[in-house]
């Protein structure tokens, strides 16, 4: 077994990017198998780094950490806004979306040293920020953020959270995007769960305007450029909104899409770290 300061010295080395190679960029191994999730990922799509052998130490342990801030953030937020979920998604959403700013941010930065000549990269984040907006949008229009006392933790939350982003983009991508499939993983968990306990209700409310306006426009600006395992089939996803149940199912499978992204960014090691 393993001492205390030789697993902080691991979990250290696996932030800063030393070990490479396929140990720095499998974090979050696990995103398919996880119970409720592989369930929605259609048959034949890739297995996880790691499938059937021992994932490195460092890894799991920076995997671990990073789930446990998540995991500790959002019991904060759900202890505040306990009995009000639209103020809860309000805050998820204001939370969801910065880190594509940071990671366009660093982008943009490495783009200008000329460490960076890929334009994939800009294009697929800036993509994920544009639907997270458009998830704020529509809690907003559900009244989310009616109260000051959630703009000012979930806004307080984002600032913070963006310049972690930052600075874990700079340093490390791959711990970076971890993180933030973490994030999306518990919010795909969160929304899954909500759409379970009240889909009676749900199905007899209106659709947003905000949120048709999104999802049934003609053209899906940039709807395409963030769906990775296309949890509705071989097609193109065009989601279809009778009630709220259907918008809040669209939102649902939006963010597995972003969880499912940044395993795949990992996988394939789309580190970008200099020259």
């Amino acid at each position: 077994a393993m001492t205390g300061p030789a697993r902080l010295a691991l979990l250290l080395l696996s932030l800063l990017g030393v070990g490479g190679g396929r140990a720095r960029r499998a974090g979050g191994a696990a995103f398919l198998t996880r119970p409720g999730i592989k369930s929605l990922v259609r048959a034949g799509r890739p297995q996880p780094a790691f499938q059937g052998q021992e994932a490195p130490q460092s890894v799991e342990l920076s995997d671990k950490l990073n789930e446990w801030a998540v995991s500790t953030l959002k019991g904060g937020i759900d202890i505040i806004m306990h009995d009000r979920p639209f103020a809860r998604f309000y805050a998820l959403e204001t939370i969801a979306r910065v880190p594509y700013f940071g990671y366009l941010c660093v982008l943009h930065l490495k783009e200008t040293l000329g460490w960076v000549r890929d334009s994939e990269l800009l294009q697929i984040h800036f993509s994920e920020a544009w639907n997270e907006l458009q998830h704020l949008r529509i809690m907003k229009a559900l009244d989310g953020d009616a109260r000051f006392a959630d703009r000012f933790v979930a806004q307080h939350a984002a600032f913070a959270y963006f310049w972690v982003a930052v600075v874990l983009y700079l340093v490390n991508p791959s711990f970076a995007y971890n993180l933030n499939q973490h994030v999306e993983e518990h919010a795909f968990r969160t929304y899954d769960d909500f759409i379970g306990e009240e889909e009676k209700w749900l199905r007899g409310q209106p659709v947003p305007a905000v949120a048709r306006e999104y999802y049934e426009a003609e053209d899906l600006y940039l709807f395409d450029q963030f769906q990775t395992i296309q949890v509705q089939g071989p097609k193109p996803r065009r989601p279809r909104l009778n009630s709220l149940y259907d918008v809040f199912v669209a939102i649902r499978d939006d963010e597995l899409e972003h969880a499912a992204t940044m395993r795949d960014l990992i996988d394939r090691g789309d580190d970008q770290r200099g020259p």
